[in-house]
């Protein structure tokens, strides 16, 4: 009976120490997940809030979506699976900090610091890392798909089953990084230094580089031939020499960009923003390029070719601003035989020795425009603005222009040949047409009040009054 009772004792112990250890292991998981539910400090984030920086913080699973900060102080913060998404970063410094399996999708990272961070599994799909530095990074099996990182460093950076696929690399840094090579064949390489140091070409021939930032690169002979570069941001950037025939530049910021000597020829520069002194078209191929509505002030064109070229609505005049005249668009020496100009504006550009022939030039306005040594036989001026135009001198020729119901008024014409222009209901008032030839040209209707015909060259001319004068045959 005894034996029987120390047997029922030992027993109930087992079952209360089996009872207290399951108890305990309930007790440890609870824990482990309430750490896991909640592994930030409300400090910190409190910190991060109110200050702007976090210094070695605790903010893992935080969701930070829509973050904006600027030059903020991150260094060795654990941001470990926290929520970044579309967060604005720029020059943040992120060295030394966790970042793995952060989701960092659509946020803006230029010349931000990763230097030695931690982003292994990380999601960074459509992140912009322009200029970041990430030399010396774990971003093993991290997603860069979309990312731009021209002129990123990413000196020694773990790469291993990195995607990259769609992955913009203009004059990124790959040296000593750990990365397969098979991982590049997706990625959109241009003059990119590869793991060995070697350099590659840019070849980014029909790529899809919609609202692309490449502002202040050197694309110097980029083939960029057939690419889709809608509304990105191009400005100050080198493209002399590069090869943009046929490509999609519509809505682009061109601003102060270097293209001499580059062919546009049948490229899709419409609602494109080139406007600037310092933006250089000289020497440029725009055969056949479309610039409807383009904004060209102060864009030099000199020496280049646009025949057939379509510049609808283009705005390519000057302007004048507390008292200072901004020069229209500098087109000298240019190749201009029928390209469409309607309604273009071309107030004060400069236009001399250029050539226009065949040129539809109706409703556009030339108003105080430099147009000596230009060529406009045949061109159509049908009610264009020349008021103050400047079209003196030898090599002038507007024969058989079309220039009805066109403003001349105040413009300076010595010697223009007009022979054969139809000059119907044209208002040349106070216009200085001294040894101007205007052999059978059409006079019908026009208004010559105070315009000086010294010298006037009359031969089969139709005068004002419909009547023909041939006194200079």
């Amino acid at each position: 009976v005894l034996l029987c009772g120390i047997c029922d004792v030992i027993k109930n112990q087992r079952t209360f120490l089996k009872k207290t250890f399951l108890i305990g292991l309930c007790m440890v998981l609870f824990a482990c997940l309430a750490t896991e539910v909640s592994a930030f400090s409300e400090r910190h984030l409190k910190r991060l809030e109110k200050t702007g920086d976090c210094k070695r913080c605790k903010l893992d699973r935080v969701d930070l979506s829509g973050l904006f900060l600027i030059a903020a102080d991150l260094r060795g913060t654990s941001l470990q699976r926290a929520t970044l998404k579309d967060a604005y970063l720029e020059s943040v410094d992120f060295r030394k900090s966790n970042l793995s399996e952060s989701n960092l999708t659509g946020a803006y990272l230029k010349d931000a610091n990763l230097t030695a961070a931690k982003l292994r599994d990380a999601d960074l799909t459509k992140t912009n890392l322009t200029g970041a530095k990430l030399d010396d990074a774990d971003l093993a099996g991290a997603s860069l798909k979309n990312a731009n990182l021209t002129l990123a460093s990413l000196v020694n950076a773990n790469l291993v089953n990195t995607s990259l696929s769609g992955t913009l690399l203009v004059r990124s840094d790959l040296t000593g990084s750990i990365i397969d090579h098979s991982q590049l064949l997706d990625a959109k390489l241009c003059f990119t230094i590869l793991p060995t140091g070697k350099l590659t070409e840019c070849n980014l021939q029909g790529e899809n580089l919609i609202g692309v930032v490449l502002s202040q690169v050197n694309l110097v002979g980029a083939k960029l031939s057939g690419a889709n570069l809608s509304h990105s941001h191009l400005s100050q950037s080198d493209l002399s020499f590069s090869d943009l025939t046929q490509a999609n530049l519509s809505y682009v910021t061109l601003g102060g960009a270097d293209l001499n000597s580059a062919d546009l020829s049948h490229a899709n520069l419409s609602d494109s923003n080139l406007s600037g002194f310092q933006t250089i078209l000289r020497g440029t191929n725009l055969t056949h390029a479309n610039l409807n509505r383009a904004y060209l002030r102060g864009v030099d064109f000199s020496y280049s070719d646009l025949q057939s070229a379509t510049l609808i609505s283009a705005e390519l005049g000057g302007s004048l601003l507390n008292g200072l005249y901004y020069r229209g668009a500098k087109l000298e020496h240019t190749n201009l035989v029928d390209a469409d100009l309607r309604e273009a504006n071309l107030f004060r550009a400069l236009l001399n020795h250029s050539n226009l022939t065949s040129a539809n030039l109706s409703f556009a306005n030339l108003e105080a425009a430099d147009l000596v040594g230009v060529r406009m036989d045949n061109a159509n001026l049908t009610q264009a603005n020349l008021k103050d135009a400047y079209m003196s001198g030898l090599g002038t020729s507007l024969q058989n222009a079309n220039l009805q119901k066109a403003n001349l008024i105040n413009a300076y014409l010595r010697k223009t040949d007009f022979s054969g222009a139809d000059l119907q209901w044209a208002n040349l008032t106070g216009a200085d047409l001294t040894g101007a030839n205007l052999s059978q040209a059409n006079l019908k209707n026009a208004i010559l009040a105070g315009a000086k015909i010294d010298r006037v060259v009359l031969c089969d001319t139709t005068m004002p009054d419909g009547l023909v004068d041939d006194s200079g045959c």
